[in-house]
This record gives structure tokens, C-alpha cells and sequence, in this order.
């Protein structure tokens, strides 16, 4: 896993997760309403930001962009786009009811185990 920070790209604010669905990214600004995928919160994929276009610069979107579809797919894979170090970011309800859902379906076992052990 590639380490990430989790302010926004664009204003600089502390990004919440919100996004548990697997087709949604996990990180969002609530000040500028966009997502985020880890790969696009990435150091080297900040370099690229333009925050006026809320995209990356041409040709560094290309390879940007294809690390988000990996991400998406893994996330398709695991049927959340959580991830274990997302775990205590969540309010305690959430992150309840998140490891009961992927625990019944033999999901993610690794973020379950997160899940649980963040309380």
C-alpha cells in the first residue's frame, strides 16, 4: 500500500471517511464535494493536482487514473472500498455495523479484524 495523506488536494482540509460502497471512493472534502481514492492522495499524484480543473495534469492523469481503477478493483474484490487504516476513522456505530456486513459475506477479513479491533 502506498502511503497517503488525507487532507484535500484542492483546500487543504483533514478528509472524512464516508464511503463504504465498494464502486465509491473512501475519502471525502465535504468543503469542495469531491472523493478521493488512495491513489489519487498519494505524494506523487499531488504533484499533478490542478485544483482549478479538480483533476491531474495530461499525461500524469493516464497513470493516475489506471492506479484508481486497481484501486476500485480491489475494492470490487473486497466489497468496500475500506480499508484496514480507515477503520479508526469511523464513528463507532459504523464501524460496527461495516464488520458485521463484510463478516457475513466471508469478506475482507483483514478489514473486519481492523473494524473490531478499533473499539
Amino acid at each position: 500500500m502506498t502511503a497517503y495523506d488525507i487532507s484535500c488536494p484542492s483546500c487543504g482540509r483533514t478528509l472524512e471517511v464516508v464511503a463504504l460502497h465498494a464502486a465509491c471512493a473512501p475519502w471525502l472534502c465535504r468543503e469542495c464535494a469531491q472523493g478521493f481514492w488512495p491513489s489519487e492522495l498519494a505524494e506523487e499524484a499531488r504533484r499533478h493536482w490542478v485544483p482549478s480543473l479538480r483533476s491531474f495534469r495530461w499525461p500524469h492523469c493516464v497513470r493516475i487514473l489506471a492506479a484508481v481503477d486497481q484501486d476500485r478493483g480491489r475494492s470490487a474484490e473486497r466489497r468496500t472500498s475500506l480499508l484496514p487504516e480507515h477503520a479508526a476513522h469511523l464513528p463507532e456505530p459504523r464501524r460496527l455495523a461495516e464488520a458485521e456486513r463484510l463478516e457475513a459475506a466471508g469478506r475482507a477479513p483483514d478489514v473486519v479484524a481492523a473494524l473490531r479491533g478499533s473499539h
